[in-house]
């Protein structure tokens, strides 16, 4: 395919219209990098709201007769990504060929598509879509992670690099590693705010107030951490070598929240093992490791 080629603005039409997809859908679109054609969700009446956010597009039972010009944004979840089942869904005679089609999970490769478009790709936005209009407010910068067929991406990363988005590759073999590495750094952030902010109200503030205390306090760090080497944005009793209050802090969590004293002793190893790259071995680090060991 010649480069002028991936200059046409191709027609993405979209099979599983949730919340990512619909964000990503109306990015390309608001962007002028696709139109928007068929929108098929799990009734008729999500395709309607799918298109109400996306601001074009058609609401339909079901997505049918695609070309050459089209394009396919595959929203589905994980569990419904199955080649099996997608074949059945989508290799019908009165669904046609489209050109491309590419998925958004995180966690599976492109290959779950295979046989389902001349060429395809999977292309997972870092990126929290609880809120879709939250979302699309702050999708500029995005990353991307893509991978698949060569011709697929070369496609695929001129639309979305004229968003603003940052684009990367990488072998289809790594993903489950990149994909472990978006859950640690999201889903376990967001677990273990929910323990800070247990605690902070233990202690006897408001839910209101330990929500913003921690939420500005976890705003610098990750400006920190946005700048600098993970080692270099650690703070705090254990990078000091503090064991008095860590002794302090270990009783209270113990009579608190005694449930997640396994995992935050664990978390104190890492963060010990973190520190000491940085400052080197402390003289009280022997009894730190002991503290989370032991107790």
């Amino acid at each position: 395919m010649t480069h002028s080629a991936h200059s046409i603005k191709p027609c993405l039409n979209i099979l599983g219209a949730g919340r990512a997809a619909r964000v990503v859908a109306r990015w390309l679109a608001d962007s002028g990098q696709v139109d928007i054609g068929q929108v098929a969700n799990s009734s008729f009446a999500s395709a309607k709201a799918a298109v109400d956010f996306i601001r074009s597009g058609q609401a339909v039972e079901q997505i049918t007769d695609l070309s050459s010009n089209d394009w396919l944004l595959i929203g589905l979840s994980d569990a419904l990504l199955d080649r099996s089942k997608l074949h059945a869904v989508l290799c019908g005679p009165e669904f046609g060929q489209p050109d491309l089609a590419f998925h958004l999970s995180g966690s599976l490769t492109a290959n779950v598509l295979s046989g389902t478009a001349n060429t395809i790709a999977s292309v997972h936005p870092a990126r929290a879509f609880a809120t879709p209009e939250l979302a699309i407010q702050n999708i500029t910068g995005t990353w991307l992670t893509a991978e698949g067929d060569a011709e697929a991406l070369a496609q695929l990363e001129p639309k979305f690099s004229a968003t603003g988005a940052r684009w990367q590759t990488i072998e289809s073999s790594l993903k489950p590693l990149y994909h472990a590495s978006t859950v640690i750094a999201s889903n376990y952030l967001v677990t273990l705010t929910a323990l800070a902010r247990e605690l902070a109200e233990a202690a006897g503030a408001s839910s209101a107030a330990a929500q913003s205390l921690l939420a500005n306090l976890q705003a610098g760090t990750l400006d920190n951490l946005d700048r600098t080497p993970a080692k270099q944005a650690l703070t705090g009793p254990i990078e000091r070598g503090d064991l008095a209050t860590l002794k302090r802090f270990q009783q209270a969590i113990s009579q608190t929240k005694p449930s997640s004293v396994t995992v935050l002793n664990e978390l104190g190893l890492a963060t010990l093992d973190l520190a000491i790259k940085t400052r080197g071995a402390g003289r009280s680090d022997a009894d730190i490791r002991k503290l989370f060991t032991n107790a």
